[in-house]
């Protein structure tokens, strides 16, 4: 008897404990001690008799897991992306984390983990299965009825009480999945009316006078969770010894975490593309960007993004007359981690190849990744000329603690995040120095990062700079809220829905 009590004592921790282990900002106020859902399944197995009994027994041991592995998603997604689990959305996301897995850790401890996980589940379900049988069965009908009467009415006073010593924390993940659904399918529709009333803007970008505009995303770049990273203070004196002026404000990214496109969407369509089914939708309606804004305008439109290493159909869709992604891209280095290629040659590569053979003007967006999580190694920046093809990253191949170092400490998560972005920045600024010219860099942020750098669900804003020579065209962004120098005010002035509108203003 006691090994099937101490199996239902594990199953409420895994199931309860889900409320307790949310980062900050995300649990519940009242924490329940006990998932009601184990006296109450008990109870009506054991008003059951013959066959019944034993295939409710096997049928509620699998919905049981079902639950446990509900919450644990919950909490990975919590954790991840800083928002509650959506199964009919997230789903697919379990490609992107093996990836993630394989791409820090390499092939065979993904594997190694997937079949554990694998084995972990079907012996928890056969445990289940036996510990609910020596359990109920045999169990008498008078007693599963005063289990019933018994937290039937502690539930009754709980609810009038307002106390948190039961919850449902199953029950909850079942509805809360079910009403995705429903919420899935009203936003689909939601969404297939505001892409026929998304109308084309009319502009014709004369302010810009042919100039080139590159729009950089920093990969989980908010300066707010890194603190202030180091040296942001000085990088606005090195721009201004350059001749170059920069602007900051702060706007609403859509999500937090990862799915990056989602964000780059936003900021190209101007409209909220906060799920993979509005992304699809909205590439399945060919509907017009800041992509054919600048192409009606006599640019050439090109992307850059080192990490994507498959095919990548959403180029095609998009419209981009070029798309670079980490296949063509000429890189003879080695990969950092995750990292396909850091940074700084990213942006070697951009004006080398991108921009020097190109005499239309140009629009690009690049989507950086030096920063993306596990945020290890964070190398130094080489000289600009000793670059090439990236063979001298070589002495940064082995360098730096492994992922699973730094993601196993709390502190040194939050210290190599915040050296990846000073890399980054510092990567972008140099660039700009250099290479910018007469051209416009946007340099943003695409999403804050995961909860799991400061235990807190983050506030989904992250910083906009713009930097030119222009002083007159800085102007007009400080009329629009923007602020001088690179520190991002607190509060945000918009979503990053807004910027596409803003943007054809101004320019």
């Amino acid at each position: 008897m006691f090994g099937p009590l101490l199996l239902l004592i594990g199953l409420n921790v895994s199931l309860v404990g889900i409320s307790w282990w949310l980062p900050a900002g995300a649990a519940p106020s009242a924490l329940p001690l006990l998932a009601v859902e184990i006296p109450l399944l008990c109870a009506g197995l054991m008003l059951l008799r013959g066959p019944l009994q034993r295939y409710g027994i096997v049928l509620i041991a699998w919905m049981l897991m079902v639950g446990v592995l509900l919450g644990f998603s919950e909490l990975g997604a919590q954790w991840a992306l800083g928002r509650a689990l959506d199964l009919s959305v997230d789903l697919p996301l379990l490609l992107s984390v093996i990836h993630l897995l394989e791409g820090a850790m390499g092939w065979v401890f993904t594997i190694v983990v997937v079949l554990l996980g694998a084995a972990l589940l079907l012996f928890s379900a056969l445990a289940l299965t036996r510990g609910l049988s020596g359990l109920v069965q045999g169990g008498r009908p008078i007693f599963a009825a005063s289990l019933l009467l018994l937290f039937g009415g502690i539930w009754f006073v709980q609810a009038n009480l307002g106390v948190g010593l039961l919850g449902a924390p199953m029950a909850a993940q079942f509805y809360n999945q079910a009403n995705a659904v429903i919420a899935a399918d009203q936003d689909r529709a939601h969404f297939t009316k505001t892409l026929e009333e998304h109308t084309d803007p009319a502009a014709d970008l004369s302010q810009l006078n042919g100039r080139d505009v590159v729009v950089a995303f920093v990969e989980s770049y908010d300066a707010t969770s890194a603190g202030t990273p180091r040296g942001i203070e000085l990088l606005s004196e090195q721009l201004e010894a350059a001749g170059l002026g920069v602007v900051t404000a702060r706007y609403r990214s859509p999500i937090s975490g990862g799915q990056s496109w989602l964000a780059h969407a936003t900021f190209l369509s101007g409209l909220t593309i906060d799920s993979q089914r509005r992304y699809e939708q909205f590439l399945d309606g060919n509907t017009h960007s800041l992509i054919t804004d600048f192409q009606r305008a006599g640019y050439q439109t090109a992307a850059v993004l080192p990490a994507i290493v498959g095919d990548w159909p959403e180029g095609e869709a998009w419209g981009f007359d070029a798309v670079f992604d980490g296949a063509n891209i000429d890189y003879a280095g080695p990969p950092l981690g995750w990292v396909t290629m850091p940074d700084q040659f990213t942006w070697h590569f951009f004006s080398e190849s991108v921009r020097q053979p190109t005499s239309a003007p140009l629009f690009t967006q690049i989507a950086l990744i030096s920063s993306h999580a596990p945020w290890t190694p964070v190398i130094e920046l080489m000289d600009w000329a000793e670059i090439g093809d990236g063979k001298g990253f070589d002495r940064w191949a082995s360098a730096g603690p492994s992922a699973l170092s730094v993601w196993s400490n709390a502190e040194k998560r939050r210290a190599y995040y915040t050296k990846s972005i000073d890399y980054a920045l510092n990567a972008a600024v140099e660039w700009a120095i250099q290479d910018l010219d007469d051209g416009v860099l946007i340099l943003m942020g695409d999403h804050p990062p995961s909860p799991l750098v400061d235990g807190k669900r983050p506030s989904q804003t992250v910083p906009v700079h713009i930097i030119s020579q222009d002083a007159s065209l800085l102007g007009k962004f400080e009329q629009k809220g923007f602020s001088a120098g690179v520190m991002a005010p607190k509060q945000a002035i918009g979503q990053f829905s807004d910027l596409r509108g803003l943007l054809l203003e101004v320019f």
